[in-house]
């Protein structure tokens, strides 16, 4: 079984969409709604990465990173995000509150990845694309 990835997006297409593309890389892969249901799945089944949008109906990315950076624990987020919100680069600012990854939405699954790779070799450069 390969490592676990915790996908954390409020769509469900992209949720599926990136399950089918991280198994494929062997992978194992837990889906999460929202920032809530994160929460109890970092709680019962701690992933080797999470993989996060930022914006959620019942929180945010920006949390979570602070969350799980404060913890005793850490894990490894990448952050995902489709652009930036009225000039404030949002994957900037991930990249300054712990990311270990992020990157542009929509985003090539040869670049997602990427991404996901280096951030779980430890080599987690904020990369985008």
């Amino acid at each position: 079984m390969g490592q676990m990835i915790l996908v954390v997006d409020d769509d469900a297409t992209i949720r599926h969409s990136l399950r089918v593309l991280l198994e494929s890389y062997g992978y194992t892969v837990r889906e999460a709604g929202g920032a809530v249901e994160a929460g109890g799945g970092i709680r019962d089944e701690r992933p080797d990465l999470i993989v996060t949008d930022i914006y959620m109906p019942d929180g945010d990315g920006f949390e979570l990173i602070r969350e799980i950076r404060n913890s005793r624990h850490p894990i490894p987020i990448v952050v995902m995000s489709g652009g930036s919100n009225g000039g404030f680069d949002q994957l900037e600012m991930a990249a300054k509150l712990g990311a270990v990854g992020v990157i542009d939405k929509p985003f090539r699954p040869s670049r997602m990845i990427e991404v996901v790779d280096r951030a779980l070799d430890g080599r987690g450069a904020p990369a985008r694309r």
